[in-house]
């Protein structure tokens, strides 16, 4: 092991990280890159491919070679490498990504992101798709926003486009496995292989497989000696590739993900006198709480003191669940047309369940637990149109549709005691939305050097949905704190409670059901751009886009006892220069 390395595993060991070394890679091909460097980058960052040299927007790229070469197999280390791009995650499985300061991080599953995140040209809508595997990639786009012509709404901070490895006719069989290994239980394996089946047909397989140990050991009496940060994740793709003539081309894709393991809850310090737990606790003492590794004679209304010398050890008292799965198939087929004329569909189907939650009180006993289970199912479809790259006057035109279905159950259980009981609060949303846009967008050489481009896209977005308030008790006696409260459980226990939970609340159990709530968006968003290639090496542009993120419905808990749930969040809107 180098000076270097050791250097990082000792980092590793205090901060927690999971440090990993590549222990075998394989690769088999019938074919040698005969240069390691490559020249140009070739993307598709405006719906064609073009050298990225030559591109007049703000866009970064890695290639599959930059990925293998900087041993990045995962999400958040890939994002790592590019500027002014990072990942917030609201909790273990709800993550987004903000780019130039732009993005958003919000608990609840049905909030629009500010950066869309795109998988081969499809639209991953809930938040929960930054969570998904990365694997066998021939390139990740991220360009910086806004992006609303091409990229639709919700693209106001940018766009983040995964591009997987496809099938290819001719190539013989081709692959690669690689197994990395490392503290804390880490094992992730990876690999692909692709081959042609005949002159007209060809397949790629690929798949990624990571386990690893909790980081941390639940120190809650309920769950004492549980890990907590286990990961569980397993993920396949399946790629033909049917070209029948010249000018027909059919890719069909159906993947698979699966996310599980343990959530991890918060780190916490007392705030109170441990000798009179009805008293403050030295500023002093929870100042010095700040180092982690410390710890503060300070506790909780319990007389629990939640703090540890010890980094890897937190107290949940909560279940502790961490599971998002993903299933999806994608048709796209290419044709090429009259006049070198391009016509593209791209039909797409998927659906996510989420089941999460996370102990907020990071203390030995239940105080503020918050759940969430949710389905996603979204039917999307796009047409485009792409004129030949070789002309003075290019132009690219599409129809975008796009249809979601939502059942959200969000649950915040609390030490709130009613009757000698915790109660349980919560919101049952469920969503429909469409959307409907029709883009198109030119670019025209004024010379050899300059170019002049203008985009402009027409969005109508509809969201409607009924939405339920609810309390409820839920006694520890017979829903101990490490039981998941789903939909199921709160809707049996509500049973014929009186409607309109007033403010405080009254009577519990009692709902509160604010019928249809609905909100439309008519948008025309756009960007103007002027380019102009000095030289080889530099590009000269200037632009200004204006873009906008829907809205939404609120669904706390806390809005439906003031009184402004039935109020539609607004849609944001970004302007550019």
């Amino acid at each position: 092991m180098s000076f270097h390395s050791l250097v990082e595993a000792m980092r590793a060991a205090v901060s927690g990280r999971t440090l990993h070394y590549g222990l075998v890679g394989l690769f088999f091909s019938p074919y040698l890159a005969a240069e390691s460097r490559i020249e140009e980058v070739i993307v598709t960052a405006q719906k064609r491919e073009q050298s990225i040299q030559s591109l007049g927007i703000s866009v970064q790229a890695l290639t599959h070679e930059e990925i293998a070469a900087r041993g990045l197999n995962q999400a958040s280390d890939i994002l790592d490498q590019f500027a002014n791009v990072s990942r917030n995650a609201a909790n273990g499985i709800n993550a987004g990504y903000t780019i130039r300061g732009v993005g958003t991080n919000n608990f609840h599953g049905n909030v629009a992101r500010a950066v869309s995140v795109y998988n081969d040209d499809v639209s991953l809508n809930n938040p929960y798709a930054g969570s998904t595997s990365v694997f066998d990639l021939e390139r990740i786009e991220v360009l910086r926003g806004p992006q609303n012509t091409l990229f639709g709404r919700n693209a106001i901070g940018g766009a983040v486009s995964y591009i997987s490895r496809k099938p290819e006719l001719d190539a013989g069989t081709q692959g690669y496995l690689s197994v990395d290994a490392g503290s804390f239980g880490f094992l992730q394996a990876e690999g692909a292989v692709g081959s042609d089946l005949s002159d007209t047909l060809a397949t790629r397989l690929a798949f990624t497989s990571t386990r690893r140990d909790g980081l941390f050991n639940n120190v809650a009496a309920n769950s004492d000696g549980e890990k907590l940060g286990r990961k569980s994740l397993d993920a396949g793709r399946v790629q033909l590739l049917f070209e029948p003539t010249d000018t027909a081309s059919f890719l069909v894709k159906v993947h698979h993900h699966s996310h599980g393991g343990s959530s991890v809850s918060n780190k916490a310090i007392g705030l109170r006198d441990p000798n009179d737990p009805s008293q403050p606790c030295d500023t002093q003492r929870i100042a010095a709480g700040s180092d982690f590794q410390q710890s503060v004679n300070c506790v909780t209304a319990t007389g629990f003191n939640p703090s540890s010398d010890e980094w890897h050890q937190l107290a949940d008292v909560s279940p502790a669940s961490q599971e998002v799965d993903v299933n999806g198939a994608t048709i796209t087929a290419i044709f090429d047309m009259a006049n070198h004329i391009q016509l593209t569909s791209i039909s797409a189907i998927e659906n996510t369940t989420v089941a999460f939650s996370e102990d907020l009180g990071a203390g030995d006993q239940l105080r503020f637990i918050a759940m969430q289970d949710a389905e996603f199912e979204q039917l999307s479809q796009e047409w485009r149109l792409t004129s030949p790259a070789d002309h003075s006057f290019r132009w690219i035109a599409g129809l975008y549709i796009f249809d979601e279905n939502m059942r959200q159950n969000t649950n915040a259980r609390r030490v709130q005691i009613s009757n000698g009981a915790p109660i349980t609060a919560y919101n049952i949303l469920d969503q429909d939305e469409q959307d409907y846009s029709v883009y198109a967008q030119t670019d025209y050489d004024l010379t050899a050097a300059t170019s002049l481009t203008l985009g402009l896209r027409y969005t109508e977005n509809r969201k409607s949905a009924d939405s339920l308030f609810g309390v409820v008790r839920t006694p520890e006696a017979d829903y101990p704190a490490t039981t998941f409260i789903d939909q199921t459980i709160v809707t049996a226990l509500t049973g014929d409670s009186p409607g309109q939970c007033p403010p405080p609340v009254g009577g519990i159990p009692c709902t509160t059901d604010l019928g249809r709530i609905r909100q439309y968006t008519d948008e025309l968003g756009h960007n103007l751009r002027v380019s102009h290639q000095a030289t080889r090496d530099l590009l000269l542009y200037g632009s200004y886009s204006h873009g906008f993120k829907s809205g939404g419905f609120d669904t706390r808990a806390l809005a439906a006892f003031a009184g402004t749930a039935n109020t539609p969040v607004k849609p944001e809107y970004l302007d550019a220069v």
